[in-house]
């Protein structure tokens, strides 16, 4: 939840302010990666409000995993704050706006500087109406979807935990597309972008 900054995503998403998290990916990619990368961060779009939320339980304590005894009950504070909280599917169909999922890489390639992103968009309504879910969970849960139904039919072959680095990532994206995730590259050379 540090170094904030507004980011300009693909429309229909626009800017946004995201903050940076400790993820997977973070740790994952420069160990797996062929050519080791320089560095290697995750962001999150959240509201202002729902960072200085999240800052809040943090601060009370309602974020620990440690039980403690609540009445005659062991808890964690966290699993009595997500029990609250509504799941996705009460949601569903009540949120507006849009979801997207971007992996921006930074680089050079033929000696020039360049810039390349990869993303999917999709909006909560179109979500709601074509898969009964928010984006935001349908673009979440379908990769890991994806990947069983690869495994299932032999397509992956890998035994034991996989990163998602370590697969093809080519059949990968094609049997995304599959799913109604719409995967989109752009790469920016100098001062233009390209398609």
């Amino acid at each position: 939840m540090s170094r904030k900054e507004t980011y300009p995503f693909p429309e229909p998403i626009g800017q946004i302010p995201v903050y940076a998290m400790d993820h997977e990916e973070v740790h994952s990619l420069p160990y797996y990666l062929p050519k080791k990368p320089n560095y290697v961060d995750f962001k999150l779009a959240l509201t202002d409000d729902s960072a200085q939320a999240i800052r809040l339980f943090h601060d009370i304590g309602l974020l620990d995993t440690k039980t403690i005894r609540l009445g005659k009950a062991e808890v964690s504070p966290l699993s009595l704050l997500l029990r609250l909280l509504p799941s996705p599917s009460q949601i569903a169909g009540k949120i507006h706006g849009s979801a997207g999922v971007l992996v921006e890489v930074k680089g050079k390639k033929s000696g020039e500087q360049r810039v390349s992103r990869l993303y999917a968009t999709m909006t909560h309504d179109e979500a709601y109406e074509r898969h009964g879910s928010n984006a935001t969970s349908y673009m979440t849960g379908t990769p890991t979807a994806v990947c069983a139904l690869m495994i299932a039919t032999g397509r992956i072959e890998n035994r034991g935990v996989t990163v998602p680095e370590c697969l093809n990532s080519e059949s990968f994206l094609t049997e995304a597309a599959k799913y109604d995730l719409r995967i989109h590259e752009e790469t920016l050379q100098g001062a233009q972008w390209s398609a």
